[in-house]
């Protein structure tokens, strides 16, 4: 059922306003982030911008983080390494460099021999983007409100990346 849910998110993130978009206009984002959706203590992810209309941007995307930490059964577990690939969804309010962002992820776990969604996870994203799309210089700070196995918890996340 998750892997449905999955795939429509991917045909909707393909088809939404790609019309409509702005030509030679920078859409592409790389970035490091400390904290935040990758779930392990840094993440570099790559994000697409679509244009909405001129005030909102829908901004998918995915990354890689490393980590020692697992979660199993709502238990962790320090013993091992475990790739997480986070899969979020962001949308950027405002106009030109200085945007409010809000968006959700969750995380996608490599361990051994499972490949999954982490099913007791989940992050949302509030949060400040400066995106310079002249210079290719982005800076995020956000608050992450999370669900970790069945507890809340608050995180944060710093990033800077390049806009190209």
């Amino acid at each position: 059922m998750n892997s449905r849910y999955l795939l429509m998110l991917v045909i909707i993130t393909i088809s939404i306003n790609i019309f409509g978009q702005e030509k030679n206009i920078n859409r592409n984002v790389i970035y490091y982030e400390l904290g935040g959706t990758g779930f392990g203590p840094v993440s570099v992810n790559y994000e697409r911008d679509f244009l909405l209309n001129e005030k909102v941007v829908f901004a998918p995307g995915a990354g890689i983080s490393l980590t020692r930490y697992i979660n199993e059964g709502g238990t962790y577990n320090i013993q091992e390494h475990q790739i997480f690939f986070p899969i979020q969804v962001n949308f950027l309010f405002g106009k030109k460099n200085h945007r409010f962002e809000a968006g959700y992820g969750m995380p996608l776990a490599v361990k051994k021999d499972r490949f999954g969604i982490v099913g007791s996870v989940y992050v949302l994203r509030l949060g400040y983007r400066y995106q310079n799309r002249k210079s290719g210089f982005l800076f995020r700070a956000s608050i992450n409100p999370s669900v970790i196995v069945f507890t809340p918890t608050i995180m944060g996340g710093l990033s800077v990346g390049y806009v190209f």
